[in-house]
């Protein structure tokens, strides 16, 4: 199977969710890894809920929903 990641384009940053090595899911935030996951939703989740490690998006005042669960993130191949 081949590895894909997910991307999604937001006013304030780019988010990526990337396989890892040993099957764990990392998210990049402007082309930077900050936290890993057991699962891509897991991760889109963090998005959601403003836990990314990532201050500029996780203090806005802003909340979100089901815009940026992971059905709505593209899937592209993974470089």
């Amino acid at each position: 199977m081949e590895n894909i990641k997910y991307k999604i384009q937001t006013k304030i940053a780019v988010f990526e969710i990337k396989k890892e090595p040993l099957g764990l899911w990392d998210l990049w935030i402007n082309s930077m890894p900050t936290l890993t996951f057991a699962s891509p939703e897991d991760a889109a989740n963090a998005v959601i809920d403003k836990k990314t490690g990532y201050s500029v998006w996780d203090n806005q005042s802003e909340n979100f929903g089901c815009e940026f669960s992971i059905e709505n993130w593209s899937q592209l191949p993974e470089d």
